[in-house]
């Protein structure tokens, strides 16, 4: 089942390149500093988007099409954003992507919590490992190409014709799980649809990618502010966390997720990440604050595709409609928490917001006893 590990890895890379590129965009299409910064806000907007109608979109093409189609929309929209001429194109480019990325994104979980069971998490674990290997590319081939004089945005067309040589042969293969006979209502029934347990869920895969999408963003800049190393080293320290992710992930994806309850998991992993918080937020040097990122980033890593295969082992009905909406939770944590961080640092200061993300962590596990407690599926 290559298929669903291909797509991921794709949007993992294209994700991560769409943030290594806005400083091009920047130079390249003379923006100021808010302008460019409005990219990642598109993306996370388009992502929204795909999780409120996303499950529309599946039904009227087929899970099988839809897939495809996004595939083709997430390549148009590289296109537009490598040679855009004007802002206009390149946010355009990067809302359409945010859309059919999410529209993956729904897909693949779809597709791989349908194996049922402890296994899927496992595969899930997989899928997005692949993915995030696949995002430390994108830097890579960003700056080659910029290096040598092609430009860095080509680098969001690096993967495009592998993908094409993979979706052509597996072209005239149905992978889709089909949608159950009683899940094809539309509207409001949707979300009646989907228990309170689901929701509950809901609202910790928001907190955990909050979480990790407010590291990614702010922790080199409070390794400066507590230690008076310079931004080189400071991202450089900050990359621990990134590793950490890798490594723990790699972990699930070995068969870990399949031995442990998936709320047991993600208790363990979220007090790991409480640890992590607390220990970056006091260290005063770059080996404790890379230590400690580190610890947090191992939290992390299963927190995203375990959550998502306990939020959709909690629905029997409208399954197109609960990945859809778990897509959404992407979107809200990638257009909020970095900023509300931000917000929150301006009033306080960096350093005295931090806390903000283990309070955070500590909610996530508040929710995750509530929701255990009350389902039978753990």
């Amino acid at each position: 089942m290559i298929l669903p590990f291909a797509r991921l890895s794709l949007g993992g890379y294209l994700l991560y390149a769409f943030g290594y590129i806005v400083p091009l965009l920047r130079r390249d299409l003379g923006l100021s500093e808010s302008i460019a910064g409005l990219h990642a806000s598109a993306i996370a907007i388009g992502i929204i988007l795909s999780g409120i109608l996303g499950e529309r979109f599946v039904r009227r093409l087929g899970v099988d099409v839809a897939g495809r189609a996004a595939i083709l929309g997430m390549g148009a929209a590289c296109l537009a954003v490598a040679f855009a001429p004007h802002p206009l194109v390149s946010l355009a480019g990067g809302l359409i992507f945010g859309f059919f990325a999410g529209v993956v994104l729904s897909w693949v979980n779809q597709v791989l919590s349908a194996i049922g069971g402890h296994a899927a998490s496992v595969a899930l674990a997989r899928a997005n490992l692949s993915a995030l290997v696949a995002s430390l590319v994108a830097p890579l081939a960003i700056a080659t190409l910029d290096d040598l004089g092609a430009g860095g945005r080509l680098g969001l067309l690096v993967p495009l014709p592998l993908i094409a040589i993979i979706e052509v042969i597996n072209w005239r293969r149905p992978i889709g799980p089909r949608p159950a006979p009683d899940a094809r209502a539309t509207g409001s029934h949707l979300v009646e649809r989907l228990p309170a347990a689901y929701w509950r869920a809901w609202v910790v895969l928001v907190l955990v990618v909050s979480i990790e999408f407010a590291v990614v963003f702010w922790a080199s800049s409070l390794i400066v502010a507590r230690t008076g190393s310079g931004t080189s080293e400071a991202t450089t320290a900050a990359a621990a966390f990134v590793l950490g992710m890798v490594l723990s992930r790699a972990g699930v994806s070995t068969g870990l997720g399949a031995r442990i309850s998936r709320t047991g998991l993600m208790t363990v992993a979220l007090v790991l990440v409480v640890v992590g918080i607390a220990g970056a937020w006091q260290a005063t040097t770059l080996v404790l604050s890379a230590g400690s990122l580190f610890a947090a980033g191992v939290g992390v890593g299963p927190l995203y595709p375990v959550g998502v295969a306990f939020s959709l082992s909690l629905v029997r009905a409208a399954p197109d409609a609960a990945a859809a909406r778990t897509t959404l939770a992407s979107g809200v944590a990638i257009l909020s928490a970095p900023f509300i961080l931000a917000v929150a640092a301006e009033q306080v200061g960096l350093v005295n917001a931090w806390p903000l993300l283990g309070a955070i962590a500590l909610a996530a596990i508040g929710i995750l006893v509530v929701t255990r407690r009350d389902s039978v599926v753990v």
